[in-house]
């Protein structure tokens, strides 16, 4: 039986269905723009990180170690690359971008 609550409710997987979703212009320009200040933060962060582990590894070498500056090295490379690969994230957003602002400014008639 069922409740008032639950009337004209359909909970089964085969029945979910988005019949319209309207996001503006506006809202994405605004989830863009905070995805690419995240990035850049992420970015900063990583390069902060990445300062300090050049410190330590110059200290390790100082100390003969050379085994272990070899690991953070090849750990450093590796974020190297992903401090890239969000500085192309960062790229593609911005210039995804670009079409939403000119499509902001667009008259319709």
């Amino acid at each position: 039986m069922e409740s008032s609550k639950d009337k004209g409710k359909s909970y089964g997987l085969s029945s979910w269905h988005i019949t319209h979703v309207y996001v503006s212009v506006t809202d994405r320009q605004v989830q863009i723009r905070l995805s690419i200040q995240r990035l850049r933060t992420l970015q900063e962060k990583r390069l902060a990180l990445a300062k300090k582990s050049r410190r330590e590894i110059a200290d390790l070498l100082l100390k003969g170690r050379l085994e272990t500056s070899k690991l953070r090295v090849e750990g450093l490379i590796q974020d190297d690359i992903y401090v890239e690969l969000l500085e192309l994230l960062e790229v593609r957003h911005a210039l995804s971008l670009r079409p939403l602002m000119a499509a902001d400014t667009e008259v319709i008639y």
